[in-house]
């Protein structure tokens, strides 16, 4: 607003011209703006300095529509192509769709990338290598949140059903099935299985006397009934004796 660049700055609608109050904005367009703020930022970087850079963005992804958010996955790939020599760049997040856009095309051997879980007391690092062991949809990414949780000693066997809910809910929407026919032909499963959440005494009554392995019968039980035993098999990793 000066001519010595003391000023302060505006937000200004291109459309309308209009000035727009920066309490006025939503914390979706606050957020773009800063993440488009600092993108600039980095270019005033000097290109003779010699020291390492390390760029960081923590789950620049929150709070953004579906258009914002391939304009983030799309500047950030700019970003990341441009990344060179010892320079550094971290990325974290955790929205499964996200990683799979921002990460398509981006190569295993000169990148690295880790997952962390919580074990229920620390935090795990798994450190992903290739194609095989890492996400391929969202979708796949549930099972695999399922078979840890199954793992993990310390987690309640309720822990379970949020997942499988998750599961089943994403199966039947993408195949047309009703979740109510999937899960009507096998006992209890409707009642611990459906996909509206359950009160605290409901999960109690539900799991008397059942362990993880019941409940994960219970559900390839369920995938039978719709003739999706062979979906089931290939999503879950967990041994069934």
């Amino acid at each position: 607003q000066d001519k010595d660049e003391k000023g302060f700055y505006q937000i200004k609608c291109k459309r309308t011209g209009d000035i727009r109050n920066v309490d006025e904005l939503s914390t979706g367009e606050k957020n773009i703006i800063a993440f488009l703020y600092f993108l600039e930022k980095l270019k005033e970087v000097k290109a003779g300095n010699s020291k390492p850079k390390l760029i960081i963005f923590d789950d620049p992804m929150n709070s953004n529509d579906d258009t914002m958010q391939y304009i983030i996955i799309e500047e950030l790939k700019k970003l990341m192509a441009s990344v060179k020599e010892d320079n550094k760049f971290v990325l974290l997040t955790h929205n499964i769709h996200f990683y799979l856009n921002v990460k398509y095309g981006v190569g295993y051997k000169k990148n690295s990338f880790v997952r962390l879980t919580f074990s229920g007391k620390n935090i795990v690092l798994k450190f992903i290598g290739c194609e095989e062991d890492d996400f391929k949809t969202s979708y796949e990414a549930l099972w695999k949140d399922l078979e840890i949780m199954y793992g993990c000693p310390v987690l309640s066997d309720s822990m379970l059903l949020n997942q499988i809910r998750r599961i089943i809910d994403t199966f039947t929407q993408f195949n047309c099935i009703d979740p109510k026919d999937m899960l009507a032909n096998v006992s209890g499963a409707k009642k611990m299985f459906d996909v509206n959440s359950h009160s605290i005494d409901d999960l109690e009554a539900d799991l008397s006397g059942m362990e993880k392995i019941d409940i994960i019968k219970m559900l390839q039980e369920c995938f039978k009934g719709v003739n999706a035993e062979e979906h089931f098999e290939n999503h879950c990793k967990i041994e069934i004796v």
